[in-house]
């Protein structure tokens, strides 16, 4: 994929003079800079202002892109009387603004705009020129590379480096006038890169902790003066972040716990910790308290039980004391116990002797075994049968295990994590689940919060799975609107983190431009009831590919719920009843009022009363990986 960016040239810098109005400046000042962001580096182009510029594959053309997706004289850039006017030549593939192929007119070019030459993909980036020193205006993608760089010279010359993520109303001039004033109030040494609904990335180099934050209050003091209010987060490495990738990231989090307006330091805002091949980023108070809690009891050998609503996380917290304890070079092995139909779950946790039942054809070490030395996270343990809660109970207190058919007990040393989001007490007194097992696990609990509880993770979720879908789908960064974020902030979230996640990443795929906004929301989370958009045939493939594989599992687990709430309630919670409704043995039912978080017999409602939907975040699968 190409990038490319339109900035406004600023070397052969000069200081201006005393009480100077650096927005100013002549026509003849100014002069256009076509970045192109190829696989093999970057190119420069000049653009003057007052001749016109071709673009195209040929080497004749002013702006050569070697891309067998663009013609040879693909478009052409005018100038116009507020700018740049972008015009397709009659290319083969089209020439696209913001995702709209351009017919026979010029259309102007605009901050914050995104062209598309056929496969080629362009951003404009546009700033007042000035002949004054200031920081260089990159893409995105490129202050990411430069962060990694300048953090390698960094420990290499024991030195440091920051990270200064702003955000300011995204209203037209303010927005403008902003950007402009961070980017002249900088040196020519830094670096800022300019993303959706007036946020702004700035890399300081050569920059201390107080260096930092000293900047930081000059630019909030400054953009004040203009009656402009802002967020800052401030991140410095090394100190603030476990790898100069997680840099912008930490300081992105800080910038998000501010309310209103001012400054907060990456340190005493957020967490990154790392959890075995990925890095977890905990914002809010309950969940830095969580890990806290979570890195104080890893080392210990002890049973934990993990208890919080499905979609919480919960799988992320046992790979956390997995990988935060001295066991995290063993085995962490999973079983989600409602996942396995109960015949099969206790030789699929305990494992067979050759001819212990038919086609036992040889022996086979149960999940317990496979975990020796490591940890053992059983997740929906709630599901599990009062014969097989005793045999774990056994393994719990001996720390011994028998086979399915075996004869001979084997010694294991395993630590269990269990994970329910069921209330295990209450079961207790209904006798579906052993007491004296369920005081072995509640020894030490730890509580997940639901995500309607953590609005500071919330955005930077969504951020996150925005830029993972994004790069599935081999596209460039999309970010999320203000009027977005603050939709996702106030919404319930009664499927927490996985149905965040799905949310985001149906919003990626049928997102045209740069930024997601209300529209590409669900109505009941953006309030913005819209037609469904027509899309390509590529675009429609991978819509479907990700409903598919994100979706269709918990969709086709949804309608199975309602149909068995509708049968019970039209039988007044009978459930022989309503398994004949349904066309099956009532066994079956009974395993799938179990299965599907259905509790006791369904009674007739009053009237007027209405059943509980369906839980859209329910999923045999489990807790989802959510950082």
């Amino acid at each position: 994929m190409l990038t490319c960016s339109v900035v406004e040239d600023s070397r052969d810098s000069q200081e201006p003079a005393p009480g100077a109005d650096v927005a100013g400046g002549s026509a003849s000042d100014r002069k256009l800079i076509l970045l192109v962001l190829a696989p093999g580096g970057i190119r420069e182009f000049d653009l003057p202002l007052a001749e016109r510029c071709t673009v195209g594959r040929s080497s004749s053309a002013q702006v050569s892109i070697d891309d067998p997706s663009v013609s040879r004289i693909h478009a052409q850039i005018n100038p116009g009387p507020d700018g740049p006017l972008l015009l397709d030549l009659g290319s083969k593939n089209g020439t696209f603004v913001n995702g709209t192929r351009l017919g026979q007119a010029a259309v102007p070019l605009k901050q914050g705009d995104t062209m598309r030459f056929g496969n080629a993909t362009a951003q404009v980036l546009m700033i007042r020129s000035r002949r004054i020193e200031m920081a260089r205006v990159v893409l995105p993608e490129e202050l990411e590379v430069r962060v990694v760089e300048e953090a390698e010279r960094c420990v290499r010359f024991d030195r440091s480096l920051a990270v200064i993520s702003a955000e300011v109303p995204a209203r037209g001039e303010h927005l403008e006038e902003a950007r402009g004033l961070v980017v002249r109030s900088l040196r020519s040494l830094d670096y800022v890169a300019l993303r959706g609904s007036g946020r702004m990335d700035l890399l300081i180099t050569e920059c201390t902790k107080d260096e930092a934050m000293a900047i930081a209050k000059r630019l909030d003091a400054l953009l004040a003066s203009r009656s402009i209010d802002a967020q800052l987060g401030v991140a410095v490495y090394p100190g603030d972040a476990p790898s100069p990738e997680s840099l912008l990231l930490a300081a992105q989090l800080a910038m998000r716990s501010v309310r209103g307006r001012g400054i907060a330091a990456a340190r005493e805002a957020a967490r990154i910790l790392q959890v075995g091949n990925h890095q977890v980023v905990v914002a809010e108070p309950s969940m830095i308290r969580l890990f806290g809690l979570i890195e104080r009891v890893a080392a210990v050998v002890m049973p934990v039980l993990i208890v919080g609503d499905t979609g919480t996380g919960k799988e992320i917290i046992a790979e956390a004391l997995h990988a935060l304890g001295p066991r995290a070079g063993r085995p962490l092995v999973k079983l989600n116990c409602a996942a396995v139909p109960e015949n099969l779950l206790e030789s699929e946790l305990f494992g067979f002797e050759r001819g212990a039942f038919s086609g036992a054809v040889g022996a086979k070490p149960g999940l317990i075994e496979q975990a020796e030395g490591g940890t053992l996270f059983l997740d929906e343990i709630g599901e599990m049968s009062p014969a097989l809660q005793a045999k774990l109970l056994r393994v719990l207190e001996d720390h011994r295990v028998r086979r399915v058919g075996g004869l001979k007990d084997k010694e294991v040393d395993v630590r269990v994590v269990a994970a329910t989001h069921r209330d295990l007490k209450s079961f207790v007194g209904e006798g579906r689940f052993r007491q004296d097992l369920y005081y072995r696990l509640n020894a030490l609990v730890l509580n997940v919060p639901p995500l309607q509880e953590r609005k500071r993770e919330i955005v930077l979720l969504a951020e996150r799975f925005a830029a993972e879908a994004a790069r599935a789908s081999g596209r460039s960064t999309v970010f999320l609107s203000t009027e977005a974020a603050a939709a996702l902030e106030t919404y319930p979230w009664p499927g927490n983190v996985r149905e965040l996640r799905n949310v985001i990443s149906r919003a990626v795929v049928i997102c045209d431009g740069p930024e997601i906004d209300c529209g590409h929301l669900p109505p009941e989370i953006g309030g913005v009831n819209v037609p469904e958009p027509v899309h390509s045939p590529a675009t429609t493939a991978k819509l479907a590919t990700v409903e598919m594989e994100l979706s269709l599992e918990e969709e086709l687990r949804a309608v199975e719920r309602r149909r068995i709430l509708q049968a019970l309630e039209a039988c007044q919670g009978n459930q022989t009843r309503a398994a004949q409704l349904l066309k099956m043995p009532r066994r079956t039912l009974v395993s799938k009022l179990a299965t599907l978080g259905i509790d006791g017999p369904r009674r007739r409602r009053s009237a007027g009363a209405t059943e509980p939907g369906p839980d859209p975040a329910a999923s045999p699968k489990g807790g989802v990986k959510a950082s």
